[in-house]
């Protein structure tokens, strides 16, 4: 008896969860990055497949509006839509199969932490075709924070054959005699997460040799060091006779600046690095920029803020030939927010010092009167004499 009733307990199991598969007329599906950064945006699209007919459908929408905001939606494939607690699209003509419906933009907050995820759900579907009613399947998306990628593009060290270079400067230069037509270039980076490219055995022709040296951050920034070496000919010559020594500036070299200068930051240029990030106080509203230019023929367009805002801020610096071609220089400025720091005024000083004086005249006066009539009762108190029986 007790096997009938299992059977029959399982039996019953098998058959409810074969209707609730079997109630939806057709499926929904979400697609969109599910990886993001802090701050970043991620759009999720809404779809059906193996739909009938419809003209409109609803959806019960559910996030978490603590890690996340809406920043925009719209209708898709001829669907408008209309967003609050619930999705709800609608069309004049009708339409069946697979395809999109409509796409919401979600915003990470600063309480979405790095590590967390979050659930984005679409349930209670429902659709029509203006006499039937048909019911679609829930559907979720789980979105996850990830880790701000490393900007750092930094050498640990660079070597040649073996003597190490300075890394202060984005640039080295040496002669070798016509007996050197190899040399090895060493190098690393400090972060691990970057890419290094340039080492290794290098040939040497005669006269000039360029060699770059490029890390490339995690979040793709780069940062180069341009090794140049200079082979002798038999006869010692650094270059072809009857012509200059000074090799032909490259395509890129001649939209390089020579220096850009801000006004009250210590920031380093290097014309071959094409983007900064730097950090002013809370009190800087404006940052004069100063461009020292080589070639004349180039424009420059500086892209400089009116006014700085609290966090970043972009300064862009433009370079453009005659001939239309441009190269951009890209610096991020910081500007935190103003700290509150209590200070005590001066005032408040000195009316403290007067206090504490006053305070020690009224002691020193008080222990002065205690003093003087513990010495005048002494020499009011009168003189006791004592006579002995032994005089009678």
């Amino acid at each position: 008896m007790k096997k009938l009733k299992i059977f029959i307990v399982l039996f019953f199991t098998l058959f409810i969860n074969t209707v609730l598969v079997s109630a939806a007329d057709f499926n929904t599906y979400l697609s969109g990055n599910t990886k993001i950064y802090p701050g970043e945006s991620t759009t999720i699209t809404f779809g059906v497949k193996n739909s009938k007919a419809i003209y409109g459908l609803s959806t019960l929408l559910k996030y978490d509006k603590d890690k996340l905001e809406i920043t925009s939606s719209k209708g898709l494939n001829g669907f408008g839509l209309t967003l609050g607690s619930s999705a709800v699209v609608d069309s004049t003509s009708s339409k069946s199969g697979k395809f999109t419906l409509f796409s919401i933009t979600f915003k990470a907050k600063s309480s979405f932490e790095v590590g967390q995820s979050t659930l984005i759900s679409f349930s209670n579907v429902e659709s029509g075709d203006g006499d039937n009613l048909y019911i679609g399947s829930n559907t979720s998306i789980t979105i996850n924070m990830l880790a701000p990628k490393s900007s750092n593009n930094n050498f640990s060290y660079i070597k040649l054959d073996g003597n190490d270079l300075d890394l202060n400067k984005n640039s080295y230069s040496t002669t070798v005699d016509n007996s050197v037509d190899t040399v090895v270039i060493e190098a690393a980076k400090e972060d691990p997460l970057a890419k290094l490219s340039g080492t290794g055995t290098k040939s040497l022709k005669l006269y000039s040799n360029k060699f770059s040296l490029v890390v490339t951050a995690e979040n793709g920034t780069k940062k180069t060091y341009v090794i140049n070496i200079i082979r002798k000919d038999e006869d010692g010559n650094t270059s072809k006779p009857n012509e200059e020594s000074t090799t032909k500036p490259t395509e890129k070299e001649l939209l390089e600046v020579k220096n850009i200068k801000i006004e009250g930051s210590s920031f380093k240029f290097i014309p071959s690095q094409y983007e900064y990030n730097i950090k002013v106080e809370s009190e800087t509203e404006k940052l004069n920029i100063d461009v020292d230019n080589d070639n004349k023929d180039n424009k420059i367009e500086i892209i400089n803020p009116d006014k700085l805002v609290i966090g970043q801020n972009l300064i862009t610096i433009k370079v453009t030939d005659k001939n239309g071609k441009s190269s951009e220089y890209r610096i991020i400025v910081f500007r935190p927010e103003k700290e509150v720091v209590a200070q005590e005024c001066e005032e408040c000083k000195c009316d403290n010092t007067l206090y504490l004086i006053i305070i020690c005249i009224e002691l020193l006066i008080i222990i002065s009167l205690i003093i003087f009539s513990i010495i005048k009762k002494k020499k009011s108190k009168p003189e006791v004499i004592h006579i002995s029986e032994s005089n009678y």
